[in-house]
């Protein structure tokens, strides 16, 4: 059976990024998620046709866009 879901850590090993690339997406709404519980340290499930959607985007793009805001940010 394929999986429907995948973890962060599952979502960044197959778009070869580290998890905390995809937690800072998560936060900054670029991958949509869902989340199991209603705590703060609440797993979070990536739908498998946003693994489609991200396949299709650049991910350095939004990688560097996010580095780039945070610099200004520290100006």
């Amino acid at each position: 059976m394929e999986k429907q879901f995948y973890s962060v850590k599952e979502f960044a090993k197959i778009l070869s990024v580290h998890e905390n690339t995809v937690r800072k997406a998560i936060k900054n709404k670029r991958i949509e998620f869902i989340r199991l519980g209603s705590t703060k340290k609440a797993a979070y499930r990536i739908a498998k046709s946003e693994l489609s959607r991200m396949i299709s985007f650049d991910l350095n793009v939004m990688i560097d866009g996010m580095v780039e805001k945070k610099m200004r940010e520290k100006e």
